[in-house]
């Protein structure tokens, strides 16, 4: 009877009752930011080589003029390419929904394409709050693509999908061969 009137270390059995809850909810957090970054990480490299792929797309009269030869990007050329690759990339289908094994949870919207010329610098875009200045040639990218949250993080109230945009910009350069 000596042990049940005994109450020392009750607030610490209390404590650790609490805190399990804690962790666990710091668990499930560290794991969706952990998902979140990686998602945008990748899906902003497979943006970058669809738009290094459509900046890649130069004007064949202009580029080999021999009095005035100049690296201008053709862009119709350029947008069809950026497209092709960035399907490619994401392993998406022709509406740019997720094919099996794509990383991505749903439908990607390309937000903003641009080929940016001599003639437009510099170019100011921006999206969401965010504002960036072009001051040489090239190409621009937003799209727009789904998350899925953790299952912890439906459990917390939390939507079963989150939108993320991530954007890039990939000047032109020519390498001259002296």
């Amino acid at each position: 009877m000596k042990f049940l009137k005994d109450q020392r270390g009750g607030v610490v059995l209390f404590i650790a009752l609490l805190s399990v809850p804690f962790l666990m909810a710091v668990m499930v957090l560290t794991f969706d930011v952990g998902n979140v970054v990686v998602n945008k990480s990748e899906v902003k490299s497979k943006l970058a080589l669809a738009l290094r792929a459509a900046a890649g797309q130069y004007d064949e009269d202009l580029l080999s003029d021999p009095v005035n030869p100049r690296a201008v990007v053709d862009e119709a050329r350029a947008e069809v390419k950026f497209h092709e690759y960035l399907k490619k990339n994401l392993n998406l289908d022709h509406s740019y929904n997720p094919l099996e094994g794509s990383f991505v949870a749903g439908r990607v919207e390309v937000v903003y394409f641009k080929v940016v010329s001599d003639g437009d610098l510099p170019f100011t875009y921006g999206y969401n709050g965010y504002s960036e200045t072009v001051d040489r040639s090239g190409v621009v990218g937003i799209i727009r693509f789904p998350v899925k949250s953790s299952p912890f993080a439906a459990v917390a109230g939390q939507e079963e999908k989150s939108y993320m945009y991530v954007h890039s910009t990939v000047v032109t350069e020519l390498i001259n061969n002296i």
